[in-house]
């Protein structure tokens, strides 16, 4: 993602008003979208997810992933985020036949 992409993602992030994130393992540093940095202590994301979200409603916002389509029978939202270049991909398409809503960031 361009700078701008990323900044965009952000800010989105910012109005949902995000409970907890997982750091990717290839993300350099953290992105300043608010909630609690979940620690997977060896474990997959999923099972971070599913255990700290019990009794609460799942929402799940980010770039296509495995997570985003085995979480797809727990979550209520799935939000996959976008390069404005994947207009162009399929990328988008996949997203939205496992049932995401995606947003291009351009």
């Amino acid at each position: 993602m361009s700078g701008q992409e990323i900044e965009r993602m952000i800010d989105l992030m910012l109005a949902v008003g995000i409970d907890g994130y997982i750091k990717h393992p290839r993300e350099k540093k953290e992105l300043p979208i608010g909630g609690i940095i979940l620690d997977k202590g060896g474990r997959i994301a999923e099972e971070v997810i599913l255990e700290d979200s019990v009794g609460c409603a799942v929402e799940l916002y980010g770039f296509l992933s495995s997570v985003m389509m085995n979480l797809q029978g727990v979550s209520e939202k799935r939000v996959v985020f976008l390069p404005g270049h994947h207009k162009l991909t399929g990328v988008g398409e996949l997203a939205r036949e496992s049932g995401c809503q995606e947003v291009y960031l351009t």
